[in-house]
């Protein structure tokens, strides 16, 4: 069994535009894996997985980029940001395995607000395949959600021409039925993802993938 067109976001899902393949952009986030150099035992459930990427304007509560305009690149609009949507569908139980494996994985960065202040985040070795990211575990999206759709936000370095800033990426990440979906606002160079945004495309794409295998 593959993914069909139906499962993945359509245009009207993101403001009419459309998707590409989204192969070799944030590959830690197909299919996430904090902190891991090596394949989770879930993989071997794996029976197929795709992803797309959108551009997505929209106005950022937060545009400053930290920088003089004068060091701005001409053409940079920092209201334009990137999403990844990926879609990953599982023989029975491996949706559930993978999740299983996130959460142990997340389960550093799964403390208390007033832990984390003395603990860290789930920072990742320096030396990992996966950069030294840190992975922030940030909770449901809400009490009336399912368990089984989680925040979390990736945070790693940007380097802008001579200029270093942290990027924060926002991906959510749910288990429907035998597929996992993710949904990442990227951000983009001057502008770290929204939450908001990526809640309100993720709605959408469980939807499309909940319609194509029911």
């Amino acid at each position: 069994m593959s993914i069909p067109d139906s499962a993945m976001l359509q245009p009207a899902d993101v403001q009419e535009q459309p998707g590409y393949p989204a192969s070799g952009i944030a590959p830690y986030l197909q299919p996430p894996r904090p902190c891991a150099d090596t394949r989770y035992p879930s993989d071997e459930l794996r029976i197929d997985s795709r992803s797309l990427t959108f551009i997505y304007s929209r106005s950022y509560q937060r545009t400053d980029s930290g920088l003089p305009e004068s060091r701005l690149s001409p053409g940079i609009d920092a209201n334009r940001s990137q999403l990844v949507e990926y879609v990953a569908l599982y023989r029975p139980g491996g949706a559930q395995q993978f999740l299983a494996e996130f959460r142990a994985a997340m389960a550093p960065s799964m403390l208390p607000t007033s832990a984390q202040a003395t603990t860290g985040y789930a920072q990742c070795p320096q030396g990992s395949g996966t950069g030294g990211r840190r992975w922030a575990f940030m909770g449901p999206v809400n009490p009336g959600y399912s368990r089984d759709r989680l925040w979390v936000d990736v945070t790693s370095e940007n380097r802008p021409g001579a200029a270093t800033r942290t990027n924060i990426t926002t991906v959510g990440v749910e288990r429907v039925g035998n597929a996992v979906v993710v949904v990442a606002n990227l951000g983009s160079e001057y502008a770290d993802g929204d939450i908001k945004l990526v809640a309100n495309i993720h709605g959408a794409a469980s939807h499309r993938v909940e319609k194509a295998f029911s």
